[in-house]
């Protein structure tokens, strides 16, 4: 008993470590200039009334209270949610980027032939198989809709409806936990928490893995509960069914589901008393199997002709082990051809953990410490979990889009971001509460985001991956209001008014000290542009041996006013003049200039306008003046999917259908 303690004490105080150095870095973090267009004075002033907000919130506790025993009160919360989320898709028109792009095109190629291929996108599916059971989702998915007749056109919203559809599951899975375990006042509370964030309804456009995940982990949460908690037999097996079910489907999908898995086994350890094990417990153990094997043996029979058996190219888990050990622990695209050109899975894995172990090396304990700790921060202390960054390519970019991720996007980062501190100090009140008054519950979601913290500090480092711990971390801080909804303010007298100017200084000294500095030495300020076009993807790149005269022709619609056209051109040679020229609707020349290699920037031909332009519909002609041998032109043309359905790209005269050219259209403002 004194070693479960030791360890059950133990575990808690390393969580309260982890997060109370989160805590402590939230003043550096809340300073980057990704918050753009928003001055530091401002973002002072946003973080003071917003803890004055939350202060008179905990003053006014009783009377809100009340409000919160309401049972409908989850109907008209979810329809709001539901509603909001719904509005979000069709008013700002996101499209697939990155790894999602790549899932989503190769499901809509899979349904006219269903087997992955192992070329395609440069080899993305071959080196990266842990997206299978996520791809065969989406096939599934995709499959079913075309079977009732829906076009492919259709299939990004359709992707965002599936992605609503997991993020809310979670949401209610999470409610009936509660309800079940606590109080309709914490569950009706869970919900207004998730109304109240932008991650409920701007991750909705990124249907991947982490998101997907969320909601999968709350139904496991759930089962979970239910299953130890049920006395009946025969409703056990069920449960126990169900659980293994989703046990693998989550493993498959993305395999950090496990860690809840492994933080239940640790505290029914912990928690479970001395008793003789019933058959109760063999029956369980049973149905858990059951369900496992159940959705396996499917699963396999499903992909056995879809997957390839054999697969040289796979990243093994030491690659992401490599890529975590220097830098800032992130992607590294220098890293993906190193390990791309080993010839052997052997051979992979031997160098990717030589070159792991000569990275920390170099670094020492101390470099060591000072990554664990910017991976910490990366993961857990961003406040939008990225979706800024995920959510710049829209079909109608619009006025609108440039308060998600345009040069107005710094009032809701500003407002995530304080959301997350205060998430995370209401996980410290929780995590202290509980060394006293154990809770297996929120023993179970605290130690799983404790296995996320842990597993990503050794593993690749990204906003996103929390995610899908989401639910866990607002169960917790769940347990930390109820703390401060128990706690007597009246009859302590910190809420009296005469204490209201000294919190106030102290928060503003605690959030101001690092923003001050900067903006009297610095005054740091970043403005992104508004882009009316972003297609940055390539599937592709050709290969052109041009004359004099050629013509490369792209067509854009621009919603905004636009200053600035860039277009992706490698391999030009420092001779070959090229001539762009901008035409409107009718055909006529609006803009022409005359560019040479001393106008690039990389590869990207950065073409400035002088002026800014109407909104309208325009096509950007490229013309070589002179001769040139291999001009490489990057593009996106798959076949299966129009990345950018606004426009269209011509070679030579001929229109090349559902493809276009690596290129942006912006207002050139920074």
């Amino acid at each position: 008993m004194k070693i479960k303690n030791f360890l059950y004490k133990y575990s808690i105080i390393l969580f309260i470590g982890f997060v109370s150095f989160l805590i402590v870095s939230f003043p550096f973090q809340y300073t980057q200039d990704k918050m753009n267009n928003v001055s530091q004075p401002v973002r002072w002033l946003g973080a003071l009334l917003f803890f004055l907000i939350c202060f008179f919130i905990i003053r006014c506790k009783e009377q809100i209270g009340k409000i919160f025993d309401k049972k409908s009160l989850f109907v008209i919360m979810l329809a709001l949610i539901v509603l909001l989320q719904l509005s979000t898709i069709f008013v700002f028109k996101i499209q697939p980027v990155n790894d999602l792009l790549y899932l989503h095109d190769e499901a809509i190629r899979m349904l006219r032939s269903p087997h992955v291929s192992l070329q395609r996108f440069h080899g993305y599916f071959g080196k990266y198989p842990n997206n299978y059971g996520h791809l065969m989702l989406l096939y599934c998915y995709y499959k079913t809709l075309s079977f009732f007749g829906i076009s492919t056109k259709y299939f990004v919203i359709a992707g965002n409806v599936l992605n609503l559809c997991m993020i809310d599951l979670g949401i209610v899975c999470g409610y009936v936990t509660l309800r079940y375990l606590k109080n309709i006042r914490l569950s009706n509370l869970w919900m207004i928490l998730f109304l109240l964030n932008p991650w409920t309804y701007f991750w909705i456009f990124y249907y991947y893995t982490h998101t997907v995940s969320f909601g999968i982990m709350m139904a496991l949460f759930l089962l979970f509960v239910f299953t130890w908690k049920e006395r009946d037999n025969y409703k056990g097996m069920i449960y126990g069914i169900l659980l293994g079910i989703v046990i693998y489907a989550g493993m498959k999908i993305r395999i950090t589901n496990l860690i809840l898995c492994m933080a239940v086994l640790i505290t029914v350890f912990f928690f479970w008393k001395k008793e003789k094990v019933k058959i109760k417990q063999f029956s369980l153990i049973f149905a858990v199997l059951c369900g496992v094997i159940l959705l396996a043996v499917g699963y396999q029979y499903k992909a056995k002709n879809m997957f390839p058996k054999e697969n040289q190219q796979e990243f093994p888990a030491t690659h992401w082990l490599m890529m975590a050990s220097h830098g800032v622990g992130r992607y590294d695209s220098e890293d993906v051809r190193f390990t791309t050109e080993l010839p052997t899975q052997e051979a992979k894995k031997e160098m990717t953990v030589q070159r792991m172990k000569e990275n920390y090396k170099e670094l020492g304990v101390k470099g060591s410490l000072r990554l664990f700790g910017t991976k910490l921060r990366s993961v857990w202390l961003v406040g939008d979990d990225d979706f800024t960054k995920m959510t710049y390519v829209s079909s109608d970019y619009r006025h609108v889009n440039e308060y998600l991720n345009g040069k107005y996007n710094g009032w809701i980062l500003m407002y995530s971001y304080l959301a997350r501190f205060i998430l995370l100090c209401c996980c410290l009140i929780s995590a202290v509460k509980l060394i006293r008054q154990k809770d297996k519950w929120v023993y179970v979601a605290m130690l799983s985001i404790l296995g996320g913290m842990v597993f990503h500090i050794f593993w690749e480092a990204n906003p996103k991956y929390s995610i899908c711990f989401m639910g866990m971390m607002t169960f917790v801080m769940l347990f930390g209001i109820e703390s401060i909804s128990q706690f007597d303010f009246k009859e302590s007298g910190l809420l009296q008014k005469k204490n209201i100017p000294v919190y106030l200084i102290i928060a503003g000294g605690i959030l101001c000290l690092q923003p001050m500095y900067d903006y009297l030495v610095y005054n740091p300020q970043a403005y992104d542009k508004s882009y009316a076009v972003n297609q940055y993807t390539e599937s592709q790149v050709l290969s052109l041996s041009v004359k004099k005269g050629d013509t490369i022709d792209q067509s854009f619609y621009s919603y905004i006013k636009f200053k600035e056209i860039m277009i992706n051109i490698r391999n030009l040679k420092e001779t070959t003049d090229i001539r762009l020229n901008l035409k409107n609707k009718k055909g006529q020349i609006v803009k022409s200039d005359i560019l040479r290699k001393a106008d690039y920037d990389g590869n990207t031909l950065c073409w400035n306008l002088k002026e800014s332009l109407k909104p309208g519909k325009y096509f950007v002609e490229i013309m070589f003046e002179s001769p040139q041998d291999n001009v490489n032109l990057p593009i996106y043309d798959t076949a299966n999917y129009d990345v950018y359905p606004n426009g269209y790209v011509c070679i030579q005269g001929r229109k090349k259908k559902n493809a276009d050219l690596f290129f942006s259209v912006s207002d050139g403002k920074r």
